[in-house]
C-alpha cells in the first residue's frame, strides 16, 4: 500500500505546486495589470496636459496665419499702387522724350538762326570793310565774336 500512496503524494504534491505556481502566476499578472493600468494613467494625463498646449500652438499658428493674410492684403495694395506709380513714370518718361525732341528742335533752330544772322553780320562787316567805312582792325575784332568766331 505504500507504494500506491507514494506516487500519490507525489502526485498530490506536483498539483500543490502547480497550485502555487498558478497563483504565482496570477499575482503576477494581477501586479503587472494594475502597473499597466497606472501607466495607461499617466499616459492619459500627459495625453491631456499635451492636447491644451497643442491647442495653443494651434491658436498661435491660427493668429500668425491671419496676421501674414493681413500683411498680404497690404503686399497686394502696395503692389497696386506701385504698378500704378510705374505707369505714371512711364507717361513722365514719355513725355520728357518728347520735350527733349522739343528741345533739340528748338536748339536746332536756334543755331541755324544764330549762323544766318552771323554770315548776315560778316557780309555786313565785310561791305562797310570794302567801302572803307569800317577800319580793318575792327573788322578783325568784329569778325573773332562769338558764337561762330572766323579769322581774317
Amino acid at each position: 500500500m505504500e507504494e500506491s500512496t507514494n506516487p500519490l503524494n507525489k502526485l498530490t504534491s506536483q498539483v500543490e505546486n502547480l497550485t502555487v505556481n498558478t497563483q504565482q502566476i496570477f499575482d503576477l499578472l494581477k501586479t503587472t495589470t494594475q502597473q499597466v493600468n497606472n501607466l495607461s494613467g499617466k499616459i492619459d494625463n500627459l495625453s491631456q496636459e499635451n492636447e491644451g498646449y497643442f491647442l495653443a500652438i494651434q491658436q498661435d499658428f491660427n493668429k500668425i496665419d491671419e496676421r501674414l493674410d493681413k500683411i498680404d492684403s497690404r503686399m497686394d495694395k502696395t503692389d497696386s499702387r506701385m504698378d500704378k506709380t510705374d505707369q505714371r513714370f512711364d507717361r513722365i518718361d514719355k513725355r520728357f522724350d518728347k520735350l527733349d525732341e522739343k528741345i533739340a528742335e528748338i536748339n536746332r533752330n536756334l543755331t541755324s538762326m544764330l549762323r544766318k544772322g552771323n554770315d548776315k553780320l560778316v557780309a555786313l562787316t565785310n561791305k562797310l570793310s570794302t567801302r572803307k567805312i569800317l577800319p580793318a582792325t575792327d573788322v578783325t575784332e568784329v569778325l573773332s565774336l562769338e558764337p561762330f568766331p572766323k579769322s581774317v
